[in-house]
């Protein structure tokens, strides 16, 4: 098969828990007001090398200027964003012995600005594969209201950047190379797409956002209170369900810092 993957670490957002896992944190009659449990998260983007169609990068992370007035104000004080240098994705590639401009095919699983902030470095020499509903939803909600804060998770600066080629994709599973698939998995947004990688050492299964901690998972389902569709978003789980016992594959969530920490980064690779 031949591939090989890098996770390149983009940095951590901060957020309550709630977000992340609903009532994680929950009243009761003796402890009325319980103190919210604020919690660091990984941001990060999977490098892979495919021998059939080269370099591929899936989701891109944050947009370096998130906190400097690219994000709305919300975004600023309910999920704030930190990087070093040795994190910007640029520095990430080049950990690799690679440039911005040797990423020929990128993608993003959803448009949400912790997963589509970077795809500016590759408007000039990528295509950009995308789900058609989720990116039309994005832009609907950029465009909707003149309210920066209107756009929850989107960044209206991150959905206008142009790009070489956007190649959409259908509401469908799909094939981009030899061992790389991407798997419909809606209910977080509307139409994101994860990916299903098959390595020498297994298959890995990315579920994006459908599953953000491992705590998610269960069974049963415990969701996150970021849902755009509660009853796809348990299709979509339990889909994932099916994939890894078919497989025997290993799930990396994308915002779980226990188990981020278990990984290994870029230059160190999976293959």
């Amino acid at each position: 098969m031949g591939n090989r993957m890098y996770i390149l670490d983009n940095g951590y957002m901060e957020l309550d828990k709630n977000q992340m896992l609903a009532l994680s944190v929950m009243g009761t009659a003796g402890n009325k007001n319980p103190p919210a449990e604020w919690i660091k998260i990984p941001v990060y983007c999977v490098l892979i090398k495919n021998p059939e169609i080269g370099w591929i990068l899936f989701d891109t992370g944050c947009h370096p200027d998130g906190m400097k007035g690219r994000w709305s104000p919300d975004s600023l004080v309910i999920a704030p964003y930190f990087l070093t240098e040795e994190q910007l994705l640029v520095n990430q590639l080049a950990k690799v012995g690679l440039k911005p401009e040797d990423i020929k095919t990128v993608v993003l699983s959803h448009m949400h600005c912790d997963h589509a902030g970077g795809s500016y470095l590759f408007k000039d020499t990528a295509d950009v594969y995308v789900n058609r509903d989720d990116f039309m939803r994005a832009l609907l909600l950029v465009h909707a209201s003149q309210d920066p804060n209107a756009s929850g998770g989107t960044c209206k600066a991150d959905v206008t950047e142009p790009v070489q080629k956007y190649r959409f994709l259908a509401n469908k599973d799909f094939e981009l190379a030899e061992g790389v698939e991407l798997i419909y998995l809606p209910g977080h947004s509307a139409g994101m797409m994860g990916l299903l990688l098959r390595l020498e050492s297994g298959v890995y299964i990315f579920p994006v956002d459908i599953l953000n901690l491992a705590a998610n998972y269960g069974p049963p389902l415990r969701p996150s209170s970021l849902v755009f569709d509660s009853k796809a978003l348990g299709e979509s789980v339990e889909k994932v369900r099916e994939l890894e016992r078919k497989y025997k594959a290993k799930i990396f969530f994308p915002h779980d810092m226990a188990q981020f920490k278990t990984f290994k980064l870029a230059p160190d690779y999976y293959e």
